[in-house]
């Protein structure tokens, strides 16, 4: 199969498994999203290992990571994570990432700071120029909130100026 035909099959398998899980057969949704994640992570390293570019690559790989996360693979989608945010994802693709890592266990991803960043750093020395605030800024209320529970850039958060709607909400969430 090449790597079109492993996401698609991959994506049909995950489906069924959102279907199974909606009907409340846990074990059979967990099952499925396990099978889909071999798919994807076969066609995500595919992708990886043929060079096919961005942002195809960060892509399945932020795909292959959600499944991981889905059938709790959690070791697996630190990996994944891991690699994507090494190579260069453009920014949406990276502040997805870090939102699928902070649904893992907190156990699982503190390692995953030292790397979060090592990307905040190799983003300001590119043209777009995303800071560490940016980031925070841009996350949900609940990924900010564990990334404070975590005692990960409490300075970061608390100095952001809040302006916008969203950044108001994420300030009074994390005040809660």
């Amino acid at each position: 199969m090449d790597i079109r035909e492993l996401h698609e099959k991959a994506m049909e398998i995950a489906f069924s498994a959102f279907l199974q899980e909606k009907q409340g057969n846990i074990r059979n949704a967990v099952s499925l999203y396990e099978k889909a994640f071999f798919f994807e992570y076969k066609a995500a390293i595919n992708a990886y290992s043929t060079s096919i570019g961005e942002p195809s690559v960060s892509i399945l790989l932020r795909s292959a990571a959600s499944l991981a996360i889905s059938c709790k693979k959690f070791k697996e989608a630190k990996g994944i994570i891991i690699l994507a945010l090494k190579g260069d994802p453009p920014s949406e693709i990276a502040e997805e990432l870090i939102d699928e890592a902070l649904e893992m266990p907190l156990e699982v991803i503190k390692d995953l700071v030292v790397t979060l960043k090592e990307v905040v750093a190799r983003r300001q020395e590119k043209t777009d120029n995303i800071t560490l605030p940016d980031i925070i800024a841009q996350m949900d209320v609940n990924s900010a909130k564990r990334l404070l529970e975590m005692g990960v850039f409490k300075s970061e958060i608390k100095e952001l100026i809040l302006t916008t709607e969203t950044k108001k909400a994420i300030a009074q969430a994390l005040v809660a």
